[in-house]
């Protein structure tokens, strides 16, 4: 911004006054060139008439005097004339007489012909006027050149004096429009320019005086609102700041408690979680635990026949494998297995998952619906994704009691960027107070010993490892597990 402002004060033009004297100048210049043009020619036009009048007058005054050489000798003696030429019609033709001077003329036949006429006629110099003319006598002629110097000289003289004239009050005019419109128009400009230099500075305290002209009068009061208007626009925004200011504390305070709340929160909900994990193992482990103590306790009884001890010996057996199944579906979930994804359609994994499950006891009654897209191809885990459809098949069958329908399906999202693929039973549904608490580790609704807790958890654990998502949706009589994957596009060769 500062670079652009610096190349247009680089191009500024001449300063205003110099603008205004100039403009001044031709102005006056070019209105005394059109009315000096004026004069002179209203000066040529009377000084031609006065010329006229002035030989008219005198060859007049010759036309009834029998005798006019005397007063024609009297008139070249006193200037008034420079010349003259009388001539006498003889016999026909014209015949020159006296004369004095040398005016140009024509062939007299030629000037005045048959018809008495009058002819007035300027030399080139302008210094003399020719009048050829017949006097009263039709047999005589004269030739009259008429002086006009002194009538020339008082013309130019009063010529003079007009354009000193013209001149003098062009003079008047520019010192006087100069100073009127440098007090009116650029004084309150350069007040303009002053206070706007202030108030770029930041003084925004800054007032002009309402002066000049009436438009610049009419600026410098709209500036004087505008700065007005930027101090109450600063003042806002420093008030607007110091608010922002405070606020910006006020969340950074807010946000170190919720840090230091976050923090002890995490805490507790691990705290939660190993109390809940803690309370499911020893719920699980505690009650085959019981079950072994007891058949210890009847063993050690001497009246224990062998029959008896027998059975006492395969429910402790029985009860060591449910304390196995625990404590290795325990570390399945706790530790993080490797997981190796690559780009596949989840098709292969629902048709393995299916063969798995079709033969199991459970699964006899249940009508299974498989609808696949083929084509959608995903991040995944293939066995892992086995075990993941194992479980939800067999959790499903389980609700259901072994009788209903169960439909595996996927389909493309509506955005086509992820691929969801769903399990879905008909069976009584899941309340919804436990469908927040399904994916936590113990969580279950079946009898005691009939599991463990901990499928649904493991399910969740493995999709998060490959990236992918599970969400639980139920009412009565419908029950579906929805899983999404990214899209992997099919251009994607991996």
């Amino acid at each position: 911004m500062e670079a652009l402002l610096n190349s247009r004060a680089e191009r500024r033009g001449l300063p205003l006054k110099a603008v205004l004297l100039v403009s001044l100048v031709l102005l006056v210049v070019l209105t005394l060139l059109l009315v000096s043009f004026s004069v002179l020619g209203l000066f040529k036009g009377m000084a031609e008439r006065e010329r006229r009048a002035r030989g008219l007058a005198l060859f007049t005054s010759l036309e009834h005097n029998p005798e006019p050489q005397p007063v024609l000798e009297d008139w070249i003696d006193s200037e008034l004339i420079e010349g003259f030429e009388l001539w006498s019609l003889r016999d026909g033709s014209w015949r020159k007489g006296d004369h004095r001077g040398s005016p140009p003329h024509e062939e007299l036949d030629e000037v005045f012909g048959e018809v008495p006429i009058l002819r007035i006629e300027h030399l080139p110099d302008h210094r003399a006027v020719v009048v050829r003319g017949r006097l009263g006598d039709a047999a005589t002629a004269l030739v009259l050149v008429v002086s006009v110097r002194d009538l020339d000289a008082e013309i130019s003289h009063f010529q003079s004096l007009i354009l000193l004239y013209l001149v003098l009050v062009g003079l008047f005019v520019v010192i006087v429009g100069y100073v009127l419109l440098t007090r009116s128009v650029v004084a309150p400009i350069h007040r303009l320019m002053n206070a706007t230099d202030k108030v770029t500075r930041g003084e925004l305290d800054t007032r002009i005086a309402v002066g000049g002209v009436g438009e610049v009068a009419e600026l410098s009061r709209r500036f004087n609102v505008m700065v007005k208007a930027v101090g109450s626009a600063r003042d806002e925004a420093r008030q607007s700041l110091a608010e922002l200011q405070r606020s910006n504390r006020e969340l950074a305070t807010s946000n170190e408690e919720l840090v230091v709340a976050r923090e002890g929160l995490v805490r507790s909900e691990k705290l939660a979680s190993i109390g809940r994990l803690s309370a499911g193992v020893a719920h699980e482990i505690g009650n085959p635990l019981s079950s072994i103590l007891a058949s210890l306790e009847s063993l050690r009884e001497p009246d224990t026949d062998e029959d008896e001890a027998r059975e006492l010996l395969d429910q402790m057996r029985e009860a060591t494998k449910r304390i196995h199944i625990i404590i290795r579906e325990l570390l399945d979930y706790s530790r993080a297995e490797k997981i190796e994804v690559f780009a596949s359609t989840p098709a292969v994994a629902i048709q393995q998952a299916l063969r798995l499950v079709e033969h199991q006891p459970q699964m006899r009654k249940v009508k299974l619906e498989v609808r696949t897209d083929k084509a959608a191809r995903v991040r995944l885990d293939e066995g892992k994704l086995v075990q993941v459809l194992v479980n939800l098949l067999m959790n499903a069958a389980d609700a259901m009691n072994g009788q209903g329908q169960v439909s595996v399906e996927t389909e493309v999202s509506a955005s086509g960027a992820q691929v969801l693929l769903r399990v879905i039973d008909n069976g009584p549904g899941i309340p919804e107070e436990h469908l927040r608490t399904v994916f936590e580790p113990f969580f279950t609704t079946k009898e005691p010993g009939k599991g463990t807790g901990l499928g649904l958890a493991i399910t969740e654990r493995l999709l998060q490892q490959m990236g992918a998502q599970i969400d639980v949706r139920s009412a009565p009589g419908r029950t579906c597990f929805e899983l999404i994957f990214d899209r992997v596009p099919d251009d994607d060769e991996e």
